[in-house]
Parts: C-alpha cells; sequence; structure tokens
C-alpha cells in the first residue's frame, strides 16, 4: 500500500478493510508514515513491512510497529546516472 500525497486521498480505509476481508497476511507500505494504519492492520494479526530509504525512516517504522522493513536506495533500485 502507498502512503503518497496525491490530489484525492485514496481510500485508505478501505483497503484495509479488502486487505482483512480477503485474509492478506503480510502487506508493505511504502511513502509516508503509516502509522494511523498499524493499530487496524495489527488488531487483525496482519504483519507490516514499511519500505524504508533511509535510516531515519528505518528508525521510525521500527518505533511505530512495523515488524520489519525493506531498505532501498533513494532511487529504489533505478538507474543512478
Amino acid at each position: 500500500m502507498t502512503f503518497l500525497p496525491s490530489f484525492a486521498a485514496p481510500p485508505h480505509p478501505g483497503y484495509i478493510h479488502a486487505i482483512v476481508e480477503g485474509g492478506v497476511r503480510i502487506v508493505e507500505t511504502a511513502g509516508r508514515n503509516p502509522a494511523q494504519y498499524i493499530p487496524a492492520l495489527k488488531a487483525h494479526a496482519v504483519k507490516v513491512i514499511h519500505k524504508c530509504t533511509s535510516v531515519r525512516h528505518s528508525l521510525t517504522a521500527e518505533r511505530i510497529g512495523c515488524d520489519a522493513i525493506s531498505v532501498d536506495g533513494f532511487d529504489c533500485g533505478g538507474p543512478s546516472w
């Protein structure tokens, strides 16, 4: 699930509902801080992996209760030319 800025707010609560109802056990989040959605996912034993691009973001993900982190470079593996 991506939490990037957009003109219209995506229906994240609906996505969470679909994840839970669909029996999804692991979710990867990326973009902005997913803290407000962590409790709803954890209440249904969904593991959360947050994609991070820096040590600072990784430490925040740990602090807010993510189960794991995925560390990507700032370009997320794209060309660095």
